[in-house]
């Protein structure tokens, strides 16, 4: 996925790639900033919304390991963009869900969220965000995504 920073106010840009992977039709990221302070980043961690495990992201875990997730992800920045040091997939829970429209219906896991989306998300003053797919609605706030989740279940 690429970014744009500028250093003087927005007169001129340099780009680059992001650490996050590009998104495609069916899918659409949140951009915005929280009103504690830092930038959240709300996308998907495939382009190709029929094949969800085709590309994943690594995050952390509460026993400081680490996993392959899938599908919709939060990050957060603390330095306007630089780094995303915290990273959580956002699932529904675990079982089938309708996601709606070109999502459809779509397996939920610990290591495995909703694949695709037309997301918007805002934050409420008690600092509850709201967050919106095609057909879903999430509410989570900042603790929650800085807290790591637990390790998934590991296969033998």
């Amino acid at each position: 996925m690429p970014q744009s920073v500028s250093a003087d106010g927005g007169r001129t840009w340099t780009y680059s790639a992001s650490p996050f992977p590009p998104i495609s039709s069916g899918q659409r990221l949140v951009l915005r900033r929280l009103r504690e302070g830092p930038i959240l980043l709300l996308s998907f961690t495939s382009a190709d919304r029929r094949q969800p495990r085709a590309h994943g992201l690594d995050f952390r875990d509460s026993e400081g390991g680490s996993f392959v997730g899938y599908g919709l992800y939060a990050a957060l920045s603390f330095d306007d963009g630089s780094t995303w040091p915290v990273r959580r997939l956002v699932t529904p829970g675990e079982g089938e869900y309708d996601g709606g429209a070109w999502t459809g219906q779509f397996q939920a896991a610990p290591d495995q969220a909703e694949p695709a989306g037309y997301l918007a998300a805002t934050q409420s003053p008690d600092g509850v965000i709201h967050l919106l797919s095609s057909r879903l609605h999430y509410r989570f706030n900042l603790a929650w995504l800085r807290a790591a989740p637990p390790p998934p279940a590991r296969t033998p």
